[in-house]
């Protein structure tokens, strides 16, 4: 059985050379060949239908099928010929070789029009001809309901390096490059995949050309070719393989990171940063001695090599379990790679071997950047850079294995220079989590602790595990997993260690899914009840010292007063205080008065009392550990007037002070992020997922799942959201930005519907932060976004991102909203109780309260709750069935405000009402509520053309 049974190729120029070995080895994979060649000379002169008949002769003589073809790439009846030669020899055609070209070189003072226009003509035009004729059967043969075929185009490194003396034919070799990335876009929704290869071999085209070496033949050049022919390339589209020789690699296109500035340019200043501006992206140093290649010089094929060879020695015995799996590692840029894993061992093996649990597809700088920790691994999936048939197993590998073991293990030795004093290694996570348990003990808030009873299991990747056991105010810390838990924390080394030590934000590790927990208030009492800046401010030995409170920590307090003032104690007593550090600078004056405490800088005249010690005695007086008279008594501190001080004492709640300086501050959004545009990869509006999409919201409407309706498919309005999850994930984890992932939720949603989305549009998403609005319980981030299709504009979005603050200020009465007349339709939807999972899978949006019963819980929710744009979805159903008689295209505008959650089983029923014309279009306003009532969307508001 050949690769190619029963396909049908053409392969132009195929009358010796590359073309010549293309078409054997294809024909001896199984494949019918057409032989095209018009047999003339290396410059284009001349014709003869010889060296086509020649290697026709060849093939049969092998056993296999050929017909020859004299027809011209270079004109369109030639090409049209060559592709009905296919179809009329062998009824059928599988797959395109464009191999057809002459030379004509001379230097660019040099170069005639006439040699210019004809090698253009062979090479650029001749393939985009044949493509043309081919793709035009292709697009007829899917539309039958066959889809597939195959285009293998003919590129060289000088058109993608240059070459001198070749301007002409250079400049046809790109424009191939070129054809070749947009011809993948445009035929890929035909099942057509489109590649080129950029070959070096030793042929009549090179013959004269000494740096291509006799041993570098076409023979190596043809398995690349069958491979992009056949079924084993079925995923593989838009890509540029070089093969030189025995050498096979993929040229991309890489661009520098660049510099940005909040205004135009000047030329002086792109002069003086021009090397700042083409820099490549720098390694970033904290992982250079993580990064083999990097380090040695290696390539990645190397570091991959040494990293999976390191692989057996780095097994997490506490981690493997029962755990039995064979995985492949197809690794684009590198050999493949076996792991099999077994009674708690793991073996590794190049290549292939065996029956796979799962195969993993990725390229050798990917998954090494993974493995070394320079590349995380939800990026690396959302970005299509890695994927794997068997998620678990893929999981399973990354916990089972110590990475951090197997890049020390898999690192080449480094040469000192010499005099060179090796640097203190930096402590390990696992060290530092060994540190910080340890410590925790001595940095407990016994306040916190009083009311928390608990044992907390901490299961750690990369670090022991340790056990907290909380007796109603005494804590005890063991190494190991004591005891039956309240809760399990797992997590691994370096997440854990960088939460508690402030590096690293705790709702965005959650919603990363880099720590889970099995009691949510268990965790969340967990980080309330350690003081986890004092635990990071000491070293176990000075576990017992009493920590220094410092000119910022007594800033800190003071500033908080007002808040920790009990009025009521006041007694009509007023009068400025003024606290001062030793030395008297810096000082701050406390002012009580009618009922009110506030604090300035500096100091007030006439003083009431003027107080002054050392900042830290001062500090441990404020947070209620130092009596303030035994203090005065001591010497510790000096006031002007003693019976103002003993009042002062009286006056705050200094336990309620503490607990205030030690929140953390609101997280406010960056304002300085307004303004700045995002960018995600171009994406083709598929049909299945339209389909899938409009299933998933009970919207069985025909125009987007029956190909039969007349106007065909397009897509339901509220689907572009799956679209744009590139733009939001940029959003979101923008460090700058300071976004608070734990408490946002989907405010308001706008869609305004230039045209509704075809199948296979190529769809092109941008995005901007518009406005950051302040409100008395939070802030909103306003998201704009632009999808564009073949350079028009085709959706426009506006995303309303509410941010709860921490401490909600006061409610104001709402007003009652006045009585509405009967709407003019209503329309009911009930919520399938595994509608949140099917949305989730249709959608992308696989937030762990949609998906997981148990987080939502955590997080005070009864159950998952439905994606808003699910709810948003029915009440868009209910407008298009209800008002415009079923028609989508009709819809120019939807736009909710999401008022409250949506639970399986839910009953919703969506109300409309007639609204005065807007511009011309007719308005409806609706709002959709649960079966108690209760509106779950509301300002809801529809145009239609």
């Amino acid at each position: 059985m050949g690769l190619l049974d029963g396909k049908v190729a053409i392969i132009t120029g195929a009358g010796g050379g590359l073309g010549r070995s293309h078409a054997l080895a294809m024909a001896a994979q199984g494949a019918k060949v057409i032989v095209n060649d018009v047999g003339g000379a290396r410059d284009g002169v001349g014709s003869s239908a010889a060296a086509a008949d020649r290697v026709v002769s060849e093939i049969r003589a092998a056993g296999g099928t050929a017909a020859p073809n004299y027809d011209s790439v270079a004109s369109r009846e030639g090409a049209a010929r060559i592709v009905r030669a296919a179809l009329d020899a062998f009824g059928r055609l599988d797959c395109l070789v464009n191999n057809a070209g002459i030379l004509r070189d001379k230097t660019l003072l040099k170069m005639e029009e006439e040699m210019w226009d004809a090698v253009i003509a062979v090479h650029l035009k001749g393939t985009f001809l044949v493509s043309q004729a081919a793709a035009a059967h292709f697009k007829e043969r899917a539309e039958s309901g066959s889809p597939g075929g195959r285009i293998v185009n003919t590129t060289s490194v000088a058109g993608l390096l240059g070459n001198f003396g070749q301007s002409n034919y250079a400049a046809a070799k790109a424009g191939i490059y070129a054809l070749t990335r947009v011809h993948s876009l445009e035929l890929a929704k035909f099942g057509v995949t489109v590649n080129a290869i950029a070959p070096i071999a030793k042929t009549r085209m090179t013959d004269d050309i000494e740096s291509v070496s006799e041993e570098m033949k076409p023979e190596h050049v043809s398995p690349m070719a069958v491979f992009l022919a056949s079924d084993l390339a079925a995923d593989v589209t838009g890509r540029i393989f070089g093969v030189h020789g025995t050498k096979v690699f993929e040229y991309t296109m890489k661009l520098s990171p660049g510099v940005e500035l909040d205004r135009a340019w000047t030329p002086q200043e792109i002069a003086e940063r021009l090397g700042e501006i083409s820099a490549a992206a720098p390694v970033p140093a904290a992982n250079l001695s993580a990064a083999p290649a990097a380090t040695a010089g290696g390539l990645p094929g190397e570091t991959i090599e040494r990293l999976f060879s390191a692989l057996p020695g780095a097994v997490r015995a506490d981690k493997v379990g029962d755990w039995d799996s064979a995985l492949h590692f197809e690794i684009a840029g590198a050999e493949n790679w076996t792991i099999r894993v077994s009674g708690g061992k793991a073996a590794v093996a190049k290549g292939l071997e065996g029956k796979p649990t799962c195969v993993v597809k990725t390229d050798a700088e990917t998954l090494a950047g993974m493995i070394e920790g320079r590349v995380k691994g939800e990026h690396a999936f959302m970005q299509g850079k890695i994927s794997a048939t068997n998620v678990s197993d893929l999981t399973k590998f990354g916990k089972v294995f110590d990475f951090k073991k197997v890049v020390a293990a898999g690192a080449p030795a480094a040469a000192a220079s010499p005099g060179e004093a090796p640097a203190e290694p930096e402590a390990s996570p696992a060290e530092r989590v060994a540190l910080l348990f340890t410590a925790l003990p001595t940095a407990v808030r016994a306040e916190k602790a009083a009311d928390w009873e608990a044992v907390v299991h901490f299961e750690i990747a990369g670090a022991e595990n340790f056990s907290i056991h909380a007796s109603k105010g005494p804590v005890r810390v063991a190494k190991g997993l004591e005891g039956s838990p309240t809760c399990v924390v797992k997590t691994d080394a370096e997440t854990l260690a960088g939460m508690i030590e402030g590096k690293v934000k705790g709702e965005d590790a959650f919603m990363r899914g880099k720590i889970s927990a099995t009691n949510m208030a268990d965790l969340m009492k967990f980080g309330k009840v350690f003081d986890f800046k004092k635990l990071t401010e000491r070293t176990p030995a000075q576990a017992g010292a009493p920590a220094a409170g410092g000119v910022k920590r007594l800033e800190l307090l003071l500033s908080k007063l007002p808040e920790a003032y009990l009025a009521e104690r006041a007694d009509g007593w007023s009068g400025p205080i003024v606290i001062a550090a030793s030395g008297g600078e810096p000082c701050w004056s406390v002012v009580l008065s009618g009922g009110a405490c506030t604090v300035a800088k500096g100091a007030t005249e006439p003083a009431g009392a003027l107080v002054t010690g050392d900042a830290g005695t001062l500090v441990e007086i404020l947070e209620g550990k130092l009596d303030g008279e035994r203090a005065f008594l001591d010497g510790k501190v000096q006031t002007t007037r003693i019976s103002a001080w003993m009042q002062f004492r009286r006056l705050f709640d200094f336990a309620r002070l503490r607990e205030l300086a030690d929140e953390p501050p609101e997280q406010k959004l960056n304002r300085a992020k307004i303004g700045t545009v995002v960018r995600a990869p171009a994406v083709f509006a598929r049909p299945d997922e339209i389909a899938a999409y409009a299933r998933a919201t009970n919207d069985p409407n025909p125009r987007y799942i029956d190909e039969r309706s007349p106007g065909g498919i397009v897509a339901p309005p509220v689907f572009p959201v799956r679209l744009v999850a590139g733009i939001f994930e940029k959003v979101f984890f923008d460090p700058d930005l300071g976004a608070d992932m734990a408490r946002l939720v989907h405010g308001e949603e706008d869609i305004v519907i230039h045209r509704l989305l075809r199948p296979w549009d190529l769809i092109s998403p941008r995005g901007s932060i518009a406005g950051i609005e302040d409100k008395s319980s939070g802030q909103i981030l306003w998201v704009e976004q632009k999808l564009y299709s073949a350079g028009e504009l085709a959706i426009e979005m506006r995303t309303g991102l509410f941010i709860r603050a921490k401490r909600k200020d006061k409610k104001e009465k709402k007003e009652e909203a006045p009585p509405r007349p009967e709407p003019v339709f209503r329309a009911r939807m009930a919520v399938t109780e595994d509608q949140p999972w099917r949305y989730a899978d249709a959608s992308g949006d696989h937030n762990p309260i949609h998906v997981d019963p148990p987080f939502a819980k955590s997080v005070g929710f009864p159950n998952v709750i439905l994606q808003g744009l699910c709810t948003m979805a029915f009440a868009g159903k209910a407008v298009v069935d209800e008002a415009l008689g079923g028609d989508p295209t009709r819809l120019a505008r939807l736009a909710v405000r999401f008022a409250k959650p949506v639970l399986p089983g839910d009953q919703l029923e969506t109300c409309g009402w007639a609204e005065p014309d807007k511009g011309g279009r007719r308005v409806w306003s609706f709002e959709t509520a649960n079966q108690k009532g209760e509106k779950v969307l509301v300002n809801g508001i529809a145009e239609a053309r």
